[in-house]
């Protein structure tokens, strides 16, 4: 078998939008971010904060971001 073509491959885009307060609470997210985390806007803004979705190995790049 021969791989496939560029153009057969089929890409997931996980990009979506958030709004949070300034404490990073979420306040409200679009659709596809409903679907990659899995919960509604209701659902996100009772979780508390947003620093609980940070995968691990992306808290130093948040951090460094967080302090400019």
């Amino acid at each position: 078998l021969q791989p496939p073509a560029i153009l057969e491959i089929r890409t997931k885009n996980m990009i979506f939008r958030t709004k949070h307060k300034l404490d990073f609470t979420p306040m409200a997210c679009d659709a596809k971010g409903k679907i990659v985390l899995g919960y509604t806007e209701a659902e996100l803004r009772v979780r508390g904060s947003g620093y609980q979705f940070i995968h691990a190995a992306d808290m130093l790049h948040c951090a460094e971001n967080h302090v400019r």
